[in-house]
């Protein structure tokens, strides 16, 4: 099965934001997965929270001393932290079998992603 996700930059023009980036991924289910602000891979971030969402119970079997940006919590959960790369949380993708393909734009800046498994 392969899937498209979307990303999509904007600019915040809430009241405490205001001029913060935004980008934001959607896939083809409709979730919304959005990260603010800058200085950190906003990228990674969004799609660690697309990967943590969709791909839950494959993460649990992953060992977290092999993967940077990868913690498994005291109740068993597993949480990514997208901001340390998205070549971080690519490599946890290849881990469990999901193939991550970038769309660029003519810039070369990215504007989604093809995965399948």
């Amino acid at each position: 099965m392969t899937e498209y996700l979307e990303l999509k930059w904007t600019v915040s023009r809430a009241r405490d934001t205001y001029g913060y980036n935004v980008v934001t991924l959607r896939d083809e289910s409709g979730n919304r997965f959005r990260a603010n602000g800058g200085g950190y891979d906003m990228v990674g971030t969004v799609f660690g929270e697309w990967l943590m969402t969709v791909h839950a119970d494959k993460l649990t079997t992953l060992d977290p001393g092999k993967f940077y940006g990868l913690t498994v919590r005291d109740d068993g959960t597993v949480r990514l932290d997208g901001a340390c790369g998205l070549s971080s949380m690519r490599a946890i993708a290849d881990a469990i079998g999901v193939t991550v393909k970038a769309t660029l734009d003519r810039k070369g800046n990215y504007t989604g992603f093809m995965v399948g498994e």
